[in-house]
């Protein structure tokens, strides 16, 4: 699916149920529209790639899981090597936005989590075949629950200043899961609800879907080195301002 470039609000208000204290609502603007897959990468495309799948729940039809995120990115370098095509996974910024799909509501594609996700409260505590689930506004299916999704960012408080094309933080401290999965309550797979994980654990919760970009950042590397770029120049700021506070002082 196509997704138009475009400004939302990335976050959550305060007045939000169920909001934690890591969603500070902010304006983010995407420069670039980008393809992103209408559902979860399944079991059956993992296999036809990979050779064999690790998921913890056997089902060609359900979602892969149980896949780390360095085996991710074993996966997007075959694909790319298949199809001639660069894929990664998106931004925290990418995925809320396609996720939001056009609409402000606290899940993706409805304020009823049961329109659009399985969760604690009907899944039977297992993952679900894709898009049996209503779609949101992009088309897009499963951005809340059945399982979560990895993100190319590490995890990391974001900024509150507007940002454009902002590509998240660095992973040492894990990589971001979004969306949320069968097992989690309803809190757990709103939009704007944000965790991270080892990027080298295998959780039976978290799956993945790729993108395209149309934009200047094509590959996971890409948005790896901005990172780590907007990193250094914040801790130089810091460093500055810290070193002007002594002067004055």
């Amino acid at each position: 699916k196509w997704i138009p470039a475009g400004a939302f609000i990335m976050g959550s208000l305060e007045s939000e149920a169920g909001r934690d204290i890591d969603e500070e609502a902010h304006i983010v603007e995407l420069q670039h529209g980008f393809w992103i897959m209408e559902h979860l990468v399944t079991q059956k495309i993992w296999k036809q790639v990979m050779g064999d799948s690790p998921s913890h729940y056997p089902n060609e039809q359900h979602p892969i899981e149980s896949i780390s995120w360095e085996e991710v990115q074993i996966f997007i370098k075959k694909m790319e090597e298949r199809e001639g095509i660069i894929y990664r996974l998106p931004t925290e910024a990418e995925w809320e936005y396609a996720a939001k799909g056009g609409q402000n509501q606290r899940y993706a594609g409805s304020n009823d989590p049961n329109e659009v996700a399985w969760y604690a409260n009907n899944s039977e505590n297992h993952p679900h075949p894709v898009k049996q689930k209503k779609p949101n506004g992009y088309g897009l299916y499963d951005m809340s629950g059945n399982v979560g999704e990895w993100i190319q960012d590490g995890y990391g408080p974001y900024s509150i200043s507007p940002q454009k094309d902002p590509p998240g933080n660095t992973g040492e401290k894990g990589r971001m899961e979004k969306g949320g999965c069968y097992g989690n309550q309803e809190e757990g797979v709103r939009v704007a609800f944000r965790t991270g994980i080892s990027a080298t654990g295998r959780y039976p919760g978290v799956g993945f879907r790729l993108i395209r970009s149309s934009g200047p950042w094509k590959s996971g590397s890409d948005i790896e080195a901005r990172a780590k770029q907007q990193a250094m120049e914040r801790q130089q700021r810091r460093e500055a301002e810290q070193a002007q506070k002594q002067e004055a002082e």
